[in-house]
């Protein structure tokens, strides 16, 4: 309910409802308040330099308002505006910043669900951008749809968000009207079908290389720099100690030649028991997959290339059953405590060629036992089979990062086509010494059986390594590391180091990376990073620096500034990147591990303007996302 903020006003109503009979309507009408203003919790408070209240209405002249907290250098200005039972309608109404109209909006009408939308401006790119929200909904389900124009081009942008507390569904599309007609959605949806029956989306698809190389990684959540959209569809069921899973895991990748790069198709059932002291679970996976939709990849594992340059062998049709069964048991003494687990694998393949077919199998068991001494120090081992997995193919599998903890792992992989293949006699450590906190971990001995899968693993294996992860506080400084170093090499091998320093107008940090990447087997990244943001009264400076050692390439440079000044930002920002993928790929220049790091040779230059009015446009996206992530990402 709107109130008036204003005693005169305030007196003259309470008396006239109190002796309506010497308050004719002819008197109401004549009644006035000179600069006032309206007041209800829903909306901002309406400022006007004149204003006649007749019966139930306000006649309100030269009307100003904000819905920004606090002072605001922008406003939203009409010459008339009339309120009756709680609706506030403004004729011609604009949008002045710094007392300059830079908007129209024309007549506008406010109730207590009413929101204000405006255009969104900006330049990406050198191209101006324009947008404007219509938006609709309720507490269970919101909708937007934003007409675009960008890069002279026309497009449309609708987004959803549903729930009803059991069922969530987000929905992200665009479109745009270029020369490939380009669209792309995603849909992220947990629908509970029936009690214990859940069916889970993670769904995207798009139209047109350019959509996503010039338009999608602004109007969409979509990382640029991995460019997958994932294709997931699960059906699970629950119930009593039993789990039933179909689905569908898949992903589209503009014919990048990734890591794991097939569509799998899989039934899973799991089920776990107890007998006695002996956790039990059994897991079964019928799977199959198959490389779709990427025609250059295909060129390049059939024949008569046979996988060309590729550092293991790629597979085009593969059936898999995975079978597991597992036995835990702890026990727990006045000295230290025991567990003890112990794993069983069956593994078969059906390679699928276009002149013959050939099956795999693989057996395998480990056994790991721990002896906690003090919670903090962990004595253990490892045993498990050797059995060469050389021609088992690498379907959803690639090695875990050296670290502490995924050293006394018994599963070094993720995925399912390698087992541990390892043994090992282990000392784990961790504590806390003086607000530092670190793990430590070693092997007294160890052998693996990893020589004839290929020499990329040589440099992580049978290294006398020392594993570490630290994390230390110095104030608003903080130090972590973490990775491992090989006595026999005298020097460390994967590593991560990064130095921060944060505080309410500060945000800094360098780090250095050298490790494996998370796709087996890749070349070693070797790089500099370096994120800054710095407050300088209205003005915050940022920047991103991705430096490669053994290119000696900055890959990527990010610069900005962004000023604020009562309820206003205005941002310009710089980016300068090797990420980008080819519109068109042509794999025959450059190497294998280029075109998986999207390290391509051509260098991308965007160059952007941005402005938010507080409390009325679109949000920019924070300063601490663009050094953490990149300005378009």
């Amino acid at each position: 309910m709107y109130k008036v903020k204003k005693l005169f006003l305030f007196l003259s109503y309470i008396f006239c409802n109190g002796i309506s009979a010497e308050c004719d309507s002819h008197q109401n009408k004549n009644i006035l308040i000179d600069d006032g203003s309206l007041l209800n919790a829903n909306q901002p408070e309406i400022k006007f330099e004149k204003a006649v209240f007749d019966s139930n209405t306000y006649l309100l002249e030269n009307i100003k308002f904000n819905s920004c907290e606090g002072n605001s250098s922008w406003e939203i200005s009409a010459d008339e505006a009339t309120l009756e039972n709680e609706v506030l309608s403004i004729k011609n109404a604009r949008v002045e910043l710094f007392n300059m109209p830079i908007f129209w909006l024309g007549d506008i009408v406010l109730d207590k669900d009413k929101e204000i939308n405006i255009p969104n401006l900006g330049i990406t790119d050198s191209d101006f951008d324009f947008s404007y929200q219509f938006k609709a909904g309720n507490e269970s389900a919101q909708y937007v749809i934003e007409p675009i124009l960008t890069k002279s081009q026309l497009g449309i942008s609708f987004n959803a968000k549903l729930n009803d507390g059991k069922n969530k569904t987000e929905i992200q599309s665009f479109a745009i009207d270029d020369e490939q007609s380009s669209w792309v959605f995603k849909i992220n949806s947990r629908l509970q079908l029936v009690k214990n029956l859940e069916l889970s989306l993670d769904y995207g698809d798009f139209s047109g290389n350019s959509l996503i190389q010039n338009y999608g990684y602004k109007f969409l959540d979509i990382n640029r720099r991995t460019l997958d959209l994932k294709k997931n569809i699960k059906l699970s069921w629950l119930i009593n100690n039993r789990h039933v899973v179909i689905g569908q895991q898949s992903f589209e990748n503009l014919n990048l030649p990734r890591p794991i790069t097939h569509t799998k198709n899989y039934l899973k059932y799991e089920s776990s028991y107890i007998l006695d002291n002996w956790k039990i679970r059994r897991s079964t996976e019928i799977s199959k997959f198959k490389i779709k939709n990427n025609t250059v990849l295909l060129n390049r594992i059939l024949p008569p290339n046979e996988g060309a340059d590729f550092p293991y062998f790629v597979h085009e049709d593969v059936e898999r059953k995975n079978r597991k069964i597992s036995f835990s048991n702890s026990s727990f003494g006045s000295a230290f405590n025991s567990k003890i687990d112990i794993d069983f694998y069956w593994k078969q393949y059906t390679i699928n060629k276009t002149t013959n077919t050939s099956n795999l199998s693989s057996e395998s068991f480990q056994i790991k036992q721990t002896f906690d001494l003090d919670k903090k120090f962990l004595l253990g081992y490892i045993y498990s089979s050797f059995d060469d997995q050389d021609n088992i193919p690498l379907l959803d599998s690639y090695p875990k990062s050296p670290s502490p903890e995924n050293n006394i792992s018994m599963q070094s992989w993720y995925g399912s086509d390698r087992s541990a293949n390892q043994r090992k006699i282990f000392l784990y450590y961790q504590n806390t010494f003086e607000g530092m906190e670190y793990s430590l971990s070693t092997n007294l001995y160890e052998k693996y059986n990893y020589s004839n899968i290929n020499p990329e693993l040589g440099k992580h294996f049978n290294k006398k390594p020392v594993f570490f992860a630290i994390n230390k506080s110095f104030g608003n400084s903080k130090f972590s590391a973490i990775g491992n170093y090989s006595v026999k090499d005298n020097k460390i091998s994967s590593s991560v180091f990064e130095i921060t320093n944060k505080n309410s107008e500060r945000e800094f940090s360098l780090s250095k990376r050298e490790y494996l990447n998370s796709g087996f087997p890749l070349s070693e990244l070797n790089n500099y990073v370096l994120k800054y943001s710095q407050n300088f009264n209205n003005i915050t400076i940022f920047a991103r620096t991705q430096y490669s050692i053994s290119d000696e390439n900055i890959n990527e440079n990010i610069f900005g500034a962004e000023w604020y000044k009562d309820c206003f930002k205005f941002r310009i920002a710089f980016e300068r990147a090797r990420f980008f993928p080819f519109i068109e790929p042509d794999y025959s220049k450059g190497n294998y591990f280029n075109q998986i790091y999207l390290t391509n040779p051509i260098l991308k230059n965007n160059l952007s303007f941005e402005f938010e009015l507080i409390g009325l446009t679109n949000s920019l996206k924070p300063i601490n996302e663009i050094i953490q992530n990149g300005l378009f990402n």
